[in-house]
């Protein structure tokens, strides 16, 4: 089953309101730039949390709470009503799905001065500001919050940098600024979140369709993230994209993202199989449009998946012009040959 963060807008602008059962939203007019606009404000009520239970069995969940707001007092109401949901009162509604990670503060390179979209706080809010800040509000929810620190979690997630304020912000520099120091809450961070986005902010820049998101763009900027997973493997710390996306001006759309979300689960389901043994490997494809991965069970190489980031178009027919030595040219629709070697 999937892993499935909830957080950003409703980290950022929520804040809790009992008479809500639910949430209240309001939202600005949409405009051409921003057909999909976010709240504008959130009101998150006593049975939020609990609409986890909606969520299929074995399903793992990161929750997100507020930070923005630098308000312990709606930090530690929100963790209390997390904890009710998951290891209290509620808990029996929602017992076939799992808390792994509970994620304190979104994009905390976004509240200072020296982003895309200027935040709240002045020059003073730096990763030394946010390492002690995101400590304090972390002691609070693990006063709510049953935390064990084991596998079976929940764990607390630090970091969740937007990465365009970077290497100011980085997840490495927030460890260095001590972040992770101090035994107990050590314990019980797993893993750092963090964003990947292939994006184009500005509507002057055009890029056509599927430029933004095929292997080279996408390898490209994973490099920007080598340093960061360096040290926090050194740490002993996992490090996770845990919000990522695609978006510029005329390619993407919020519209498109369910399908092709549901698209991705059946064929990762399908490729990963019903066993809890398997695993994947990359296996090297020279052409700069191709992917291709091998699932392995025990020793034996058992399903392989390719990925063309080539758009398709329209209706063609597959196109194999020349196989040698493994290497083919990509169609928009194309046939791949892999050779092994066992």
């Amino acid at each position: 089953m999937p892993f499935l963060r909830v957080g950003a807008n409703s980290q950022d602008r929520a804040t809790l309101d009992l008479s809500f059962k639910v949430m209240n939203a309001t939202f600005p007019e949409p405009t051409e730039a921003v057909p999909q606009p976010e709240a504008e404000s959130i009101f998150t009520g006593r049975d939020f949390y609990a609409l986890s239970g909606n969520l299929p069995e074995g399903t793992s969940l990161m929750w997100g709470l507020n930070l923005k707001s630098f308000n312990k007092s709606e930090t530690a109401a929100q963790a209390r009503l997390v904890a009710e949901a998951f290891q209290g009162a509620q808990s029996n509604l929602i017992k076939h799905v799992k808390l792994v990670d509970v994620e304190v503060g979104n994009e905390p390179d976004f509240y200072g001065p020296n982003t895309r979209v200027p935040g709240p706080l002045d020059s003073s809010w730096d990763l030394t500001n946010y390492s002690a800040t995101w400590q304090q509000y972390a002691e609070v929810v693990q006063s709510a919050i049953r935390f064990d620190g084991g596998e079976d979690g929940p764990s607390l997630s630090p970091g969740a940098c937007t990465g365009f304020v970077a290497p100011v912000w980085s997840i490495d520099g927030a460890i260095m600024a001590g972040i992770l120091d101090g035994t107990e809450l050590r314990s019980i961070i797993a893993q750092f979140g963090t964003r990947l986005y292939s994006a184009a902010f500005s509507p002057r820049l055009q890029f056509a369709p599927g430029q933004l998101m095929n292997k080279k763009f996408i390898r490209g900027n994973l490099t920007t993230k080598a340093s960061e997973i360096k040290t926090a493997k050194a740490f002993g710390v996992n490090y996770s994209l845990t919000e990522t996306n695609s978006f510029a001006k005329s390619v993407s759309g919020t519209l498109s993202d369910p399908p092709l979300a549901e698209d991705a689960l059946l064929i990762v389901n399908e490729a990963i199989g019903k066993g809890n043994t398997s695993y994947v490997a990359e296996l090297t494809v020279t052409n700069d449009k191709l992917a291709a991965y091998g699932i392995w069970e025990g020793n034996s190489l058992w399903r392989v998946v390719a990925l063309n980031s080539n758009v398709r178009l329209g209706n063609r027919d597959v196109i194999l012009e020349e196989v040698k030595n493994g290497v083919f040219d990509v169609q928009p629709s194309t046939a791949i040959l892999l050779e092994f070697e066992w």
